[in-house]
């Protein structure tokens, strides 16, 4: 807060500004303006993926399993000549999991340059609608806005709940790999059709589950620090800021309102399409 601002100690009451802000918000396609943010991050993630395969597929097809390519980006696939398909399977788990570490934990799992990205708009915004309510401080968002206790603790959490969601993506996608080469060495399929079944598990799976996290935690840092940042400010509730073609469940949720700012941090994303937003709730 700046040295005139005043926490209210009430509902604010609504004023014009802050009317328009709030229409002008829902009229866009969608209020919280991170959809570059999510795409990017998807798009990081998903290329990670595609690294992998293209790695292992080279591996798997043009070396029978057997081949080296040391300059790659990602390591491909190497010493799964073993005696047994258990010692196969093994071998390809062993290799599976340090390039998941090294291409997606180490480079997306913390310090997320993403999340922390949707946290500072979500901080921005949140100070610009309390201005239209003559409320909050003045200017741009600082870096050392951010280093604020209640911002880094918010990060941390924001971090490592971003971390167990790739973590729980490598792992089913990882878990689903594993199956499909077991069955693959088992019926004794060419090194194509386990790549390619390979590959099948790699697009439903882990990309698949790429779009869905960066969709859910862009929105989710973004939306919890609007209600931090307002937590600050002293405000009490919040209301649901629909995005256009709002879906049936979002609708429910925005006519449940107001919450509290208590509430507030866990209300948004309601699911992975979700681009609905947080707003202050006000007084006529």
């Amino acid at each position: 807060m700046s040295a005139t601002s005043t926490p209210p100690t009430t509902t604010p009451t609504s004023t014009a500004s802050h009317e328009r802000y709030v229409k002008k918000a829902q009229e866009r396609d969608e209020p919280s303006r991170t959809r570059t943010l999510r795409a990017n991050y998807g798009q990081r993630l998903r290329g990670r993926w595609a690294a992998i395969m293209a790695a292992l597929r080279q591996g798997i097809v043009d070396f029978d399993a057997f081949g080296l390519q040391t300059e790659a980006l990602v390591d491909p696939p190497r010493g799964f000549a073993f005696e047994t398909e258990a010692q196969q399977v093994t071998a390809f788990d062993q290799w599976l999991q340090r390039q998941t570490e090294r291409e997606i934990l180490r480079q997306y799992g913390s310090d997320n340059q993403f999340v922390e990205q949707a946290y500072e708009r979500g901080v921005g915004a949140a100070r610009t609608e309390l201005r239209t309510l003559n409320l909050g401080p003045v200017g741009e968002v600082s870096a050392s806005a951010l280093q604020l206790p209640v911002h880094r603790e918010q990060l941390q959490a924001l971090y490592t709940r971003n971390y167990g969601a790739l973590q729980g993506m490598t792992d089913a996608t990882a878990n689903q790999m594993r199956r499909v080469l077991t069955e693959g060495l088992a019926s004794s399929h060419g090194p194509e059709r386990i790549a390619r079944d390979l590959a099948d598990r790699v697009d439903h799976v882990g990309k698949y589950r790429s779009n869905l996290i960066a969709r859910t935690e862009v929105m989710h840092s973004h939306n919890r620090a609007r209600a931090t940042e307002w937590s600050r400010a002293g405000i009490k509730q919040v209301d649901i800021m629909l995005a256009p073609g709002a879906c049936p469940e979002c609708q429910a949720l925005a006519a449940g309102g107001p919450y509290s700012i208590d509430e507030a941090p866990g209300l948004l994303p309601l699911h992975p399409q979700c681009k609905c937003a947080l707003s202050i709730h006000t007084e006529e």
